[in-house]
């Protein structure tokens, strides 16, 4: 029995030792392997929101402020406050409701750090996150009845794809009117 464990051992062995450079490769190239956080409750929030003031590329987003006032506006608020006295800039691609009209419209929420926004309509295309893209990175929070989840994607080919349906989308949509 004793000699049967050794021989299966010794294979296991030369199984590791054959895939351990694939595996070393892999775990060194980000391209291959994407860097991925996870986060919960409202810590989830913060950790996600606060990543983009690391930025060194403008941050472009897509955001349900009802949702996000309704649970958690102190830390947006926190956030904004720490964005303002940096150098990011953030433009935004928004659910068109009310409140977020009255939020946005008159030109007050942001103002040093907000470049822009554009609607998108709510009963076409619901959804209750924010998804963040910026500096390589993805970020996506769940503003669901205190059932917060934040992601953090670190991945040149994810960023770039998610870049590029943020661009499309931008550059289709109507600028808002100025009032």
């Amino acid at each position: 029995v004793r000699r049967e464990k050794n021989s299966e051992f010794d294979r296991l062995v030369e199984d590791l030792k054959a895939v351990a450079p694939e595996l070393t490769s892999m775990m060194k190239s980000n391209k291959r392997i994407p860097n991925v956080q996870f986060f919960q409750g409202k810590e989830a929030v913060r950790r996600v929101l606060f990543d983009t003031l690391t930025s060194k590329t403008e941050l472009k987003d897509f955001t349900n402020i009802d949702a996000m006032f309704k649970h958690v506006k102190n830390i947006n608020d926190e956030y904004v406050a720490e964005r303002e006295k940096t150098k990011i800039t953030k433009r935004s691609l928004l659910l068109d409701t009310p409140f977020a009209r009255q939020v946005y419209e008159n030109g007050n929420y942001s103002p040093k750090s907000h470049k822009g926004y554009k609607w998108i309509n709510a009963n076409l295309y619901p959804f209750a996150l924010e998804m963040n893209i910026y500096d390589g990175k993805i970020s996506y929070i769940t503003y669901v009845d205190e059932d917060f989840v934040g992601v953090i994607i670190e991945n040149e080919h994810i960023y770039r794809m998610h870049d590029s349906m943020w661009n499309l989308l931008w550059d289709t949509l109507p600028t808002p009117k100025k009032k």
